[in-house]
């Protein structure tokens, strides 16, 4: 299966460059709401193809690596459309240094669409009546966005592989074993499942 991938770019009010959320559709799908919801932790190395974030349409994108671990379970179980939401839409390639940042010099929470304040954006995005899988990563520097996040979307049965509390292993994990570990994980998970 081939797939277009897009994402919503914007500049918050400090300058940084983030993405709202990405869209994966199958190419050629007639899909207009998607079938599966993944919340992961941040964008990454994500940058829309046209190098332009101006927040007003959804545009092509270059994905950093980890969506591609979510376009192999499309393409087992046969999903057409899946949206990622993320913990934070700070775009920062380097979990080390986007770890310090929301420690440090971003302890609000405005940049997470699990803000009270974003409550508007998080309804319209977020597709409640299909199976979500929760793949953000076990850093204890998370707590208080994973705290936002599940509290707010109230999921009594996630997909994941749940290390403890609100810590779900990350999707794309550094070594190719535990990479593939996670993607068999996560199928045999979706076994019962149906994606209309």
């Amino acid at each position: 299966m081939n797939f277009d991938i897009k994402g919503y770019f914007y500049k918050d009010d400090r300058g940084s460059y983030c993405r709202k959320y990405l869209d994966i559709t199958a190419k050629n799908s007639n899909k207009t709401k998607p079938q599966l919801m993944i919340v992961m932790m941040n964008p990454g190395s994500s940058k829309p193809l046209s190098g332009i974030h101006d927040g007003r349409i959804l545009t092509s994108t270059k994905p950093d690596p980890t969506p591609y671990q979510i376009m192999q379970i499309m393409d087992k179980k046969n999903i057409q459309f899946a949206r990622v939401l993320n913990l934070s839409d700070l775009i920062e390639p380097r979990s080390s240094t986007f770890y310090s940042k929301i420690k440090y010099s971003r302890k609000d929470t405005e940049h997470s669409i699990f803000d009270s304040a974003r409550k508007h954006e998080l309804e319209e995005l977020f597709i409640k009546d299909v199976p979500t899988l929760f793949a953000w990563g076990v850093n204890s520097s998370l707590n208080k966005l994973t705290n936002l996040a599940v509290e707010e979307l109230k999921i009594s049965n996630p997909l994941g592989i749940q290390k403890n509390n609100n810590k779900f292993y990350h999707a794309r994990p550094r070594l190719k074993k535990s990479q593939e570990e996670w993607l068999l994980k996560i199928l045999e998970q979706m076994d019962q499942l149906k994606f209309d």
